[in-house]
């Protein structure tokens, strides 16, 4: 495992973790869980090709981009209620369902993936402020799903398949 096992002052004092470029191909989601101050979590440009679901309450930043991930579980972001920002740009991603478990996010950036369809964040529609899904293969944007983001203040959406049926 690529992680050391932190330390007692660690545990409660490291608010940022920063594990970028390297060749991590996965990581033993335990030890992230033990840093109980951890407010963001770097883990791209790295080799994973998949990623645990991690239980941290704190934890509100998640970077993920840059790796060789094309599937995420579905219950990813369902123990982490404090998320606010999720970067997992250029990656190979293609179904965004395991965003619908997420109720607080504000950012979400999901640039340069195989996304194919406007990904379902209702139960952010509150919170959601920036949505950059550039680069995917989204043909169309549902009404009902758009609508539902009251405080959505950027879509960035450009190089999609989308036509002039919107």
């Amino acid at each position: 495992d690529a992680l050391p096992i932190f330390p007692a002052n660690a545990q409660s004092t490291l608010t940022t973790l920063t594990l970028s470029e390297n060749m991590i191909t996965n990581f033993n989601t335990t030890r992230i869980e033990s840093l109980v101050a951890l407010r963001s979590f770097y883990i791209d440009a790295n080799l994973l090709t998949e990623i645990s679901p991690l239980n941290h309450p704190v934890l509100n930043r998640l970077y993920l981009s840059d790796n060789n991930i094309s599937s995420y579980s579905s219950d990813l972001l369902t123990f982490l209620p404090a998320m606010s920002s999720l970067v997992y740009t250029n990656n190979h991603m293609s179904d965004s369902t395991f965003l619908e478990s997420a109720t607080g996010l504000k950012y979400v950036y999901a640039i340069e993936n195989q996304i194919s369809e406007f990904p379902n964040l209702t139960a952010s529609g509150q919170t959601l402020q920036q949505l950059f899904l550039k680069d995917n293969l989204i043909s169309s944007i549902p009404s009902d799903l758009l609508n539902a983001l009251v405080n959505l203040q950027y879509l960035y959406i450009s190089n999609n398949l989308l036509t002039d049926r919107l």
